[in-house]
């Protein structure tokens, strides 16, 4: 009996009464021969008190409270859960970056305040602010002065002082006076190899920049898009208003006049005023039918849609692709993992422990490079699409992961354009992203907005929240 009660509190509910009744009674006093047989009776029990371990390295992105209520809602089958958690991984990771709402419905509104909130602004009659005098020395040397190998303050200071000694240089012809003063060996090799990655590129700019980087082909081209950048947003407001003047006399042309004893056009031809016909309003009906039915039929709206945006789709198709393949290959590990994993009966433990360990470990590796491609594949969604302005980033249709990576990457981007502080270069505008206000997502509550307006302000942007329109606009650090 006290052989009994004391198996009773080592807990094996795994097993069931009788039949522990019935070894106690065949193995009498040899208590070490009955624990091992109960412990390997209730090998299942250590399985599961072990397989959230194994469930926390396969998906580090869900909790422990998903993984173990998805374990019991599947019968503790392992399998049947790996595969229920790779189809709604997704699903689960959003719900838990949701922020718990304190009402379970959305607040009924008086039509007055329907009619407030439909009278929005069009993003096109976005101005800058009067306070938008900026310099961006510190943006410009922090992305560059890495790859030239030098300091931080040490460029910015070089650059002050090249602007400080002409008022009409820009930050452009800055950049380049100070990349004039390396004197590093320029390698024709190197040059020949950087022409050809660069197609119309000034044979100038491309020597200096790479002597500058001490023909380093890598550093020099971000030091090469960062000056080519600078020299395309540096347009001086002359050369605008000239512009300006151009297009409105081409808009307006003179009138030619006709001679008094010259007859007008209708006098002089041969149908009569009065042989009216009456004009069909209906357009002519598009005939469809090709003139050469054996050749592959291209239409104009084809080849204006594919000359824009033709490169930037096949980089998009092919990052999806290379992200699908990647999340396929994790799906298996994860699942080999699990097969290892039972095979072991034990976590961590053991040949089969070490290799379910592995599997894991790969599977979390495999993860991180689909999300890079991800990531990829979204830049290049964002600079196909076709937007309102320059400044305006449509982050619908992205994923919070994805949504994140593109606006710090456009943040930096913009910031990097900024013009030079001076009165002949005009104002870039404030940075807005498009994130909704949540009519398509869970519970009728944004999911971008919080996020993407978090890390702005953890970052040190200064912005400003326009949650009724599904709108952050960035306005500088």
């Amino acid at each position: 009996m006290l052989i009994f009660e004391d198996i009773q509190k080592r807990k094996y509910p795994s097993i069931d009464t009788t039949l522990l009744t019935l070894l106690i009674q065949d193995y009498g006093d040899d208590v070490d021969s009955l624990l091992d047989t109960l412990n390997e009776l209730d090998g299942d029990k250590n399985l599961d008190d072990n397989v959230l371990d194994f469930l926390k390295d396969s998906f580090p992105s869900l909790s422990s409270n998903q993984l173990n209520s998805t374990l019991i809602n599947n019968d503790n089958n392992l399998d049947t859960t790996i595969e229920y958690l790779i189809q709604n991984e997704f699903r689960l990771s959003n719900y838990t970056t949701q922020s718990p709402s304190s009402t379970t419905s959305l607040p009924s509104n008086s039509n007055k305040k329907k009619k407030q909130q439909q009278s929005i602004t069009p993003i096109k009659q976005f101005e800058p602010p009067t306070d938008f005098d900026w310099v961006v020395l510190d943006s410009i040397s922090t992305s560059i002065h890495r790859q030239l190998g030098v300091s931080n303050d040490h460029l910015i200071n070089s650059l002050k002082s090249h602007i400080n000694s002409t008022k009409a240089l820009t930050l452009s012809d800055a950049l380049s006076t100070y990349l004039e003063t390396f004197n590093h060996i320029l390698n024709s090799t190197a040059l020949d190899i950087f022409l050809a990655l660069f197609s119309n590129q000034d044979i100038h700019d491309a020597k200096l920049v790479l002597q500058a980087c001490n023909n380093r082909i890598e550093d020099a081209e971000t030091v090469l898009h960062t000056l080519n950048h600078l020299k395309l947003s540096e347009r001086s407001i002359d050369g605008l208003l000239e512009d300006q003047l151009n297009i409105s006399t081409s808009n307006n042309p003179t009138k030619l006049s006709r001679a008094k004893s010259t007859p007008s056009i209708p006098s002089q031809s041969i149908s009569t005023p009065t042989a009216w016909n009456k004009i069909s309003k209906k357009p002519p009906k598009k005939n469809n039918q090709p003139i050469f039915p054996h050749l592959p039929q291209v239409t104009k709206d084809d080849i204006d849609s594919n000359s824009s945006n033709n490169s930037t789709n096949h980089y998009e198709l092919y990052c999806r692709k290379m992200e699908h393949d990647f999340r396929i290959k994790r799906q298996s590990a994860i699942k080999d993992a699990g097969h290892l994993y039972y095979s072991s009966k034990s976590w961590k433990h053991g040949t089969g422990g070490i290799a379910s360990q592995a599997k894991s470990q790969q599977a979390r590796e495999l993860k991180e490079l689909a999300d890079e491609w991800a990531v990829k594949a979204a830049k290049a969604s964002i600079q196909s699409r076709s937007s309102l302005s320059e400044n305006v980033v449509d982050l619908h249709y992205l994923t919070s992961q994805e949504a994140l990576a593109v606006a710090a990457d456009s943040v930096d981007k913009w910031w990097s354009r900024r013009p030079l502080n001076n009165n002949q270069l005009l104002k870039l505008g404030p940075l807005v992203f498009i994130t909704g206000i949540g009519l398509h997502s869970t519970g009728k509550q944004p999911i971008l907005f919080p996020q993407v307006a978090r890390m702005l302000e953890n970052q040190g942007w200064s912005i400003e929240r326009q949650q009724s329109r599904g709108c952050i606009l960035v306005k500088g650090r």
